[in-house]
């Protein structure tokens, strides 16, 4: 299935949020060994219009997930060319 990852070069690749709070992979992994995928570029769009302030050089990468998921792992992501991360930092 087809799903969608948000990327930026200077952020990485967006893991998810809690209690309001994105966590990336450049930043702070939080312990995340998966990223969230959306359904669709335009559900990334109406996603971000919800933050306070914008993400610098975003973009919207397509990746190959398995079914009934909503995540991708980290080879996954670096099988199509994005960057590894180390969850534990």
């Amino acid at each position: 299935m087809i799903r969608y990852l948000l990327y930026s070069n200077d952020y990485g690749i967006y893991l998810g949020s809690f209690l309001g709070m994105g966590f990336w992979s450049n930043l702070d992994p939080a312990g995340q060994d998966e990223a969230i995928t959306f359904e669709s570029e335009k559900d990334i769009i109406d996603f971000m219009r919800t933050w306070e302030s914008q993400v610098p050089n975003v973009k919207t990468v397509s990746i190959e997930t398995s079914e009934n998921t909503y995540y991708a792992t980290i080879e996954q992501c670096v099988a199509i060319g994005l960057p590894e991360w180390n969850p534990k930092v």
